[in-house]
């Protein structure tokens, strides 16, 4: 069954010139020309140009490669001949070239009518991210995108500068480029600087290929043989993608991955999902949840996870052995869609990524189709070694020609994945649930990152995408020929006439074969050039599924499983299980030597000891973008040794957010669930039994404060939200670095996420039911103490980049603090404020709050209206003012307990309605005020104290948030009272040194005895973030000498400022 050559009429040629022998450079042109089914020839350029008849007749245009001396070699000769132009116009239709030194690449661009080019050398020092035209026609998957790329390992030192209008920068950073685009003589010139061409021979040691370590000597290559070639070269059949996690058993909830919230995921930011499941529970899937897999269908798929799933299970060398294992596996997985009814798909997702050839040669006599793995280097004695045309194949073939489709880790990049794309390879991406500790997070961010890539991708099951990822290009009208990887294809005849598809599929020992057909009919097929190969022809319209079924592997009896193996696997199992559901989830408390054993036996995605993906380059595990160690807070610090020190902590600070991830615990946490908000309803009735309700509580958080895990979840706080965007626009404003801009933009987006649903308004409030004395606050039920947050973070971005958007955000938080909030009579000049929609107000800070809010959106908005409703709640907190100074937290003559970082919330919208108004009132109660602060709520360490007049007993010493609110009103008054500027640095000296973690973050609280070392967002870490940044902002702009500035601050202490408030 000979298959016949591409049509002459739609071949391409390919041409490599050379100035003699072919150089190794051209060899790997040619290396990969082959590898895309291009046919080329190799002509020395005085041959090319030698004679009239040398160059093509014009019939065919010609593709042309040459090194930078070759083609300026060329470009010479053409200069000297108008007949050698003519030709070269109608016969050439297009040249790639690569390589060269300074003097020929500047030569050559002056020929080519690009004089003003200047070559840079050397290209750029460390790391730097390079653009990606946006032009999709040319650059595909690849079109747009910014890839982080390290000078160490890029092949090149070269760079074009000051190009003019005329020249396509397809690969550039900032005025430089590396791969450009121009014309000469009508015919398209391509130019790559890169001294190096891929080598698809070339060994991988880790088996993975990372285009940001090949981006210039791999990358312009492929899009120019794609683009040249787009008729004649292997195309695949569409781009195909799914999410894979490793391991879930089939329960609601299973980790961090709650099965309904994925799939809301799913349907709401388009993507699917395959569950690679462990044989070894396929009877403990639960009802429900099976229901919900048969259901949707398009969105989830169960793939084979092993067989026991023991570590490196299919890492063995005993064919035998694997054989036995791979049968029972697709035994089990059939007892499962029995009782589940559940189909599963025949591809095995290797335990670990361990792969043997013995496990290919064994999976290769059953039913199953193909496998998938993060590896593809054996664990074999002497393994095999990969090399770079194994990997860009659709998948690797070199394993008893059994096919391996690669996944990529999340944490390799979105980048990884186009060029696999691009490649013609399936996008598989792999995770694990903890990927998922963000709430889905960093998931749903990188499944939107691959969803917008300038290209038409189909989510479909890990089957439906393996089926479908293969090789084919057009030989005649009515010919189709494919290359097929997969055990079983769907093919498709999308013409309006009948096609013929002739497949060919690389086979090893193609005795194994046994027969070949589709659901309906079997294939006659023969071998050759080491290839099976069959045909079908299809209808238009019509479509196939054709499978190639092996003989059996004949096996010896074996003896059954020994019972200490079988105990094993199954404590392994439930201790996986308790692992990944209440050990990573932290929903247990467990002593870091014992978390240490659960975690040694964990499918991570990221392990800082292992092999890296990039080269040995250790990658964040959150997005690059806003942990880069590299962080440019700059040598002014060494001025300022206490600015130096907030600039690491910062810096380290955002390292850790980026992998802890974006919701905490939270104070409240003990109280937020069913049993904790019963004991304190009970504790508000009924005091004396509340009390015993609420003691375990009360314990826990004097003794074991980790306890939190186990009476409510990680939820995301929008009060966390806003001081998190604060703090990154004070970080921009610091370093000017546009990185920390974008991160502030990502939590407004947040905000606009979680504002109240019930509401017209945008407005902020808790995510669950909050008791207090007064009754339940429902969750999502809006407080004036939150959203002044979200309203000062879209502010300071406003003032920062005016957008339309964010001033219609601000105007509507207005309306809503005007309407919604109530206010009621307290004087005949004063109206205390509700604290919520629906209360009879009374809360001191509460009215504080609004009126600088409103106060502020009445000169934001020119709206005095705003004031007037202001004013009165304004004089209600200077009513309310004790002879002291202090302020109660409410006027019920119940709260009559003074606090810090209530006094603190006072005081700050004071100093900041001052600061717009002017009000000479105001310069006295904060007089008052800040004295009864300084004498009454630091304690003999000059450190804050959580209270003056503590309302009942309080089972902690200091706490993070009172330091975080202390900064940010020093930092505010400083220049007003000079005490403070003590206090200011006394606290960030004793944070810096006591408080701060190894991880970056902060303590939540000192105790009598220990330390609270949760993390909690909105109680303390998100607040002491943005205080650092802002202390780091004004120390810069002090250190850049800004007299101005400095009296501008000044002077807006004592007169009436117009200026929108400094958000502190």
């Amino acid at each position: 069954m000979a298959f016949t050559s591409v049509d002459s009429s739609v071949a391409e040629e390919a041409l490599l010139l050379t100035g003699g022998a072919l150089p190794v450079g051209a060899q790997n042109i040619g290396k990969v020309l082959g590898f895309f089914g291009v046919p080329w020839s190799s002509r020395p350029v005085a041959n090319f140009v030698g004679t009239e008849t040398s160059l093509p007749d014009g019939s065919k245009k010609t593709r042309i490669f040459g090194s930078s001396e070759t083609i300026l070699d060329l470009v010479s000769q053409l200069e000297r001949s108008p007949e050698l132009i003519r030709r070269w116009q109608s016969s050439v239709h297009s040249v790639f070239v690569y390589g060269g030194d300074h003097t020929v690449l500047q030569k050559l661009m002056a020929l080519l009518n690009q004089q003003q080019a200047i070559i840079v050398k050397p290209l750029w020092r460390g790391y730097r991210s390079f653009l990606i035209s946006v032009d999709a026609d040319l650059c595909q998957s690849m079109a747009g995108l910014c890839i982080p790329v390290s000078n160490a390992s890029t092949g090149t030192s070269y760079a074009f500068h000051t190009l003019d209008g005329t020249v396509q920068k397809i690969i550039a950073a900032e005025n430089t480029a590396v791969f450009v685009r121009l014309e000469y003589q009508g015919v398209a010139v391509f130019i790559s600087t890169c001294t190096e061409i891929v080598n698809l021979d070339a060994q991988l040691p880790r088996g993975i290929f990372d285009i940001r370590e090949h981006l210039f000597s791999a990358l312009p290559l492929v899009l120019y043989v794609r683009w040249a070639f787009a008729l004649s070269c292997w195309q695949r059949r569409e781009a195909n993608a799914c999410v894979v996690i490793d391991d879930p058993l089939l329960k609601p909830r299973h980790g961090f991955i709650d099965f309904h919230e994925l799939l809301e995921l799913m349907k709401r930011h388009n993507f699917s999902t395959n569950i690679a499941f462990i044989p070894w529970n396929w009877q403990r899937t639960d009802r429900q949840t099976a229901r919900l897999f048969r259901d949707n269908p398009e969105y989830y798929s169960l793939s084979v996870h092993g067989c026991d799933h023991t570590r490196a299970e299919f890492g063995s060398s005993d064919v035998q052995l694997l054989y036995v294992k791979s049968k029972q596996a697709l035994q089990r997985m059939a007892s499962h869609r029995r009782v589940t009814g559940i189909e599963h798909e025949p591809i095995m997702v290797f335990p670990h990524g361990a792969l043997s050839e013995a496990a290919s040669l064994a999976l290769r006599q059953t039913d199953f189709i193909a496998a998938a793995s993060n590896e593809s280097i054996s664990k074999d004695v002497v393994p095999y070694a990969i090399k770079t045309s194994d990997v860009w194949d659709i998948a690797v073939m070199c394993y008893s020609s059994f096919p391996i489709f690669t996944r990529r880790s999340p944490r390799e990049g979105v980048e990884n994945l186009a060029f696999d794309i691009l490649l013609g390879k399936p996008a598989l991406i792999s995770i694990h649930h903890d990927f998922c500790r963000d709430n889905y997070k960093q998931l749903i961010s990188f499944v939107d990152s691959v969803n917008a890539l300038k290209m038409r991708l189909n989510w479909r099951s890990l089957g439906g995408a393996i089926k479908r990822s293969y090789r084919q290009r057009q030989i005649t009208r009515d010919e189709m020929e494919i290359d097929m990887f997969a055990r079983e294809i769907y093919i498709e005849n999308r013409s309006d006439s009948p096609k013929r598809f002739l497949v060919s599929k690389r086979e090893s020992v193609p005795s194994g074969v046994c027969a070949i057909g589709t659901e309906v009919d079997r294939l006659s097929w023969d071998f050759s050039d080491g290839r099976v190969r069959f045909e079908i022809s299809l209808d238009p319209g019509r479509d196939a599924t054709v499978h190639l079924a092996f003989h059996e592997l004949s096996s010896n009896p074996r003896r059954g499983k020994s019972l200490p193996y079988l105990v094993r696997t199954m404590l392994r199992r439930y201790a996986c299980e308790l692992r990944d559901n209440y050990v990573v989830t932290e929903k247990l408390p467990v002593p870091p030597p014992l978390r240490d054993i659960f975690q040694s036996n964990s499918e991570s995605n990221f392990s800082p000891s292992s092999p890296q993906p990039n080269g040995g380059r250790p990658l964040a595990p959150a997005s690059r973008s806003f942990d880069d160690t590299n962080c440019t807070m700059t040598s002014d610090e060494t001025r300022d040794s206490l600015s130096g020190r907030i600039s690491e902590a910062l810096r380290n600070f955002v390292v850790w957010l980026g992998r802890y991830g974006e919701t905490s615990w939270d104070h409240q946490s003990f109280y937020a669930g069913l049993v904790g908000r019963r004991a304190k309803l009970l504790y508000y009735r009924h005091e004396l039994i509340g009390t015993l309700a609420v003691a375990p509580m009360v314990f826990f958080e004097a003794f074991m404060p980790d306890a939190r895990r186990l009476f409510h979840r990680r939820i995301r706080l929008p009060i966390a939200d806003a001081h998190y965007a604060m703090g990154f626009a004070f970080l921009y404003e610091a370093t000017q670095e546009r990185r920390y801009f974008e991160r502030a933009i990502h939590f407004l987006e947040e905000l606009e996420r979680s504002r109240c649903p019930n509401f017209k308004e945008y407005c902020w409030g808790y995510p669950f039911d909050w008791v207090t004395r007064g009754g339940t606050i429902k969750r999502e039920v809006p407080l004036i103490t939150t959203t002044p947050y979200a309203y000062e973070a879209f502010l300071q971005m406003f003032e920062l980049e005016p957008r339309r958007e964010w001033k219609e955000i601000l105007a509507s938080i207005a309306r809503h603090a005007a309407c919604d909030i109530k206010s009621f009579k307290t004087s005949e000049h004063a109206s205390s404020s509700s604290y919520t929609p629906f209360d009879a107000g009374g809360v001191i800070n509460a009215a504080a709050y609004r009126a600088f809010l409103l106060t502020s959106a009445s000169q934001v908005l020119s709206n005095r209206d705003y004031l007037d409703i202001a004013e009165r709640n304004l004089n209600f907190v200077l009513e309310t003012q004790n002879p002291d100074g202090s302020w109660f937290y409410a006027v019920d003559h119940v709260r009559e307990f003074v606090d810090h970082f209530h006094t603190c919330f006072v005081l700050k919208a004071l100093a900041k309605i001052y600061r717009l108004t002017g009000d000479e009132r105001l310069d006295q109660a904060l007089e008052k005020g800040v004295q009864y602060y300084v004498c009454n709520l630091f304690d003999e360490e000059g450190l804050p104290k959580p209270f003056s007049k503590a309302p009942r007993l309080t089972v902690y010493k200091r706490e993070l948030y009172d330091c975080a609110e202390s900064i940010n009103l020093c930092l505010l008054l400083r220049r007003r009272f000079p005490d403070l500027e003590k206090i200011l640095t006394s606290v960030i000296a004793r944070v810096l040194d006591e408080w701060v973690k190894p991880d970056g973050s902060f303590r939540s609280r000192q105790l009598h005895f220990g330390w609270d070392n949760l993390p909690m967002h909105r109680w303390g870490q998100s607040q002491m973030f943005r205080s650092l940044a802002n202390y780091l902002r004004e120390s810069r702009q002090t250190m850049q000498g800004d007299s101005r500035y400095l009296a501008a601050r000044a002077d807006s202490e004592t007169v009436n400022s117009q200026r929108s408030p400094l958000n502190v």
